[in-house]
């Protein structure tokens, strides 16, 4: 393998790992990334093959999976929900006048969405906190910025 198809592969390895931790650690897991993975699945199936095609048919190939990368990227950044998970929390907490101790940070839970206006989000937040020894569980709408008491 040439080192171009070497860095591109390494490119989409990296890519793939970086969209899917952003996913789960900013937030929480509410992006449907089935179709990203795909997609840069594809691309690096897609590097495997450019190496053994003609020098006109590599420059063809080279379009396309610029092409490709650029949509995946960009379709990405479209998907991303308004609010990260941590902003959901602080306007919940600054809303209903609590502080980050009433928070239950280590639940990190989502759930789905009827009706979601963006195909890629399909979930919602699930937000738990503590006020004056009662549990409240609030959902958060990841586009809208809305929030429900649940229980």
């Amino acid at each position: 393998m040439k080192k171009s198809l070497i860095i591109l592969f390494l490119i989409n390895i990296i890519l793939l790992v970086v969209l899917n931790i952003m996913n789960f650690y900013i937030f929480n897991s509410v992006i449907n990334m089935f179709i990203f993975n795909i997609a840069l699945f594809i691309l690096i199936i897609f590097c495997i093959f450019y190496q053994k095609r003609t020098k006109s048919i590599r420059n063809n190939y080279g379009i396309l999976y610029f092409t490709l990368m650029c949509i995946i990227l960009f379709s990405f950044s479209l998907s991303m929900p308004k609010y990260t998970f941590r902003q959901a929390q602080n306007l919940i907490l600054k809303n209903e006048g609590l502080s980050e101790t009433n928070l239950d940070d280590k639940r990190r839970m989502n759930i789905k969405m009827i009706n979601s206006p963006n195909f890629f989000i399909g979930k919602a937040y699930l937000i738990y906190v503590r006020d004056k020894e009662v549990e409240k569980v609030y959902i958060f709408n990841p586009i809208r910025g809305e929030y429900h008491l649940m229980k």
